[in-house]
């Protein structure tokens, strides 16, 4: 089953790190305080030193927590998330939140329903780049959520590897089109979407894609007009930072 029969609508909108604008980013307060408001949610994945998927989207913990404030983590800094263990990534909070796993996420998306797109992010050349995918793969299995789940990234590398060894939906992320062949690119990773920046949308023939059952998703997109133009072009979603307004 493909992520998108999981929807009965044309168009759809996604809470960008659960409107990052509204709600402290990627936090489970936030997807559950934004599920209200759209059809799925993003988030960004990063692993740590004992190979935990934790939800983040940078690469170090200086900006979303707090801990250059904390004299126990000075010695780490910068503060690369692959060199703490999530014991002590717990220690940590941002804006009175808890930075959460990936399998406290689960848990809850089982007991919402929550349908979403997880992004994963660059690994560090630390970090065993496939060990980290088999535990993600584990644990997304465990939680049998396969249909209400759109994974994405930028290394197509990673793609490759999850759609050679699950039924995990696809979606290949681009911030410009530079595929000669992009239709058949796309599926020979077996995408489902293809998601690329505003900016790119007009080099894309959107129809062309939609017949080969492959959507086009954009990304991020703040102003009403220019998602209702979007729209009226045939993507299928945009990722905001802000709830639309009704």
């Amino acid at each position: 089953m493909s992520f998108f029969n999981n929807f009965n609508k044309e168009n759809l909108i996604c809470a960008h790190r659960g409107f990052r604008k509204v709600f402290v980013e990627n936090s489970l307060e936030a997807f559950i305080s934004s599920l209200e408001f759209c059809d799925f949610i993003e988030f960004d994945i990063q692993f740590t030193k004992d190979y935990i998927p934790i939800i983040t989207h940078d690469e170090t913990l200086k900006r979303c927590s707090n801990i250059s404030k904390l004299e126990e983590f000075k010695k780490y800094k910068p503060w690369y998330i692959k060199d703490l263990e999530f014991n002590q990534i717990k220690k940590l909070n941002y804006k009175k939140t808890k930075i959460a796993s990936l399998e406290e996420f689960l848990i809850l998306a089982k007991d919402k329903k929550i349908v979403f797109n997880l992004e994963i992010k660059q690994m560090q050349k630390e970090i065993n780049e496939i060990k980290a995918l088999e535990v993600l793969l584990l644990l997304l299995k465990k939680y049998n959520i396969s249909c209400e789940i759109l994974i994405s990234s930028f290394n197509h590398n990673y793609l490759k590897y999850i759609s050679q060894n699950s039924d995990f939906s696809i979606a290949v992320l681009d911030e410009e089109v530079k595929r000669k062949d992009l239709i058949n690119y796309l599926k020979d990773l077996k995408a489902v979407s293809y998601n690329i920046s505003k900016k790119a949308v007009n080099q894309l023939d959107i129809n062309a894609l939609k017949q080969n059952n492959i959507e086009v998703l954009v990304y991020t997109v703040n102003d009403q007009e220019e998602i209702k133009r979007l729209f009226k072009q045939g993507i299928k979603a945009v990722f905001t930072d802000y709830i639309p307004k009704s």
